[in-house]
């Protein structure tokens, strides 16, 4: 995967973890590879306490193909990370843990937390 040359704001989007970011700019501007960027980051790179577990991601788009486009271009960026660490271990395990990220549609993360919590709202069953 070669390297990208990101642009000063875009290094700030991604390496930026002692506060919230919001990601705006146009369409085609790079937005979906700089979440990803930042998720690989937060993941492989970020310093402690920061740094978090691929399944401890929380990720939600609009769309089931953007959501397979973020998953797929996270997975890049950590087997790459991993390819030039190959004696990190924890970064190995977290490209293999990586297809159980949570990353999905706003209405599937809603689907599956509603049925996993369906009990403690007083229904019966999910559907």
């Amino acid at each position: 995967m070669p390297a990208i040359n990101w642009t000063t704001e875009q290094r700030r989007a991604i390496e930026t973890v002692d506060r919230d970011v919001l990601v705006s700019a146009a369409a085609g501007s790079g937005k979906t590879a700089v979440l990803a960027e930042r998720c690989a980051y937060l993941v492989a790179d970020a310093p402690e306490p920061f740094r978090c577990d691929v399944d401890q991601l929380l990720v939600v788009t609009f769309t089931e193909a953007a959501a397979a486009e973020m998953r797929s271009r996270i997975h890049k960026s950590l087997k790459a990370k991993a390819a030039n660490a190959p004696q990190d271990r924890r970064l190995q395990s977290q490209v293999d843990s990586s297809d159980n990220a949570q990353i999905s549609t706003l209405h599937a993360f809603c689907m599956r937390s509603s049925c996993r919590w369906f009990h403690r709202a007083g229904a019966t069953h999910c559907h």
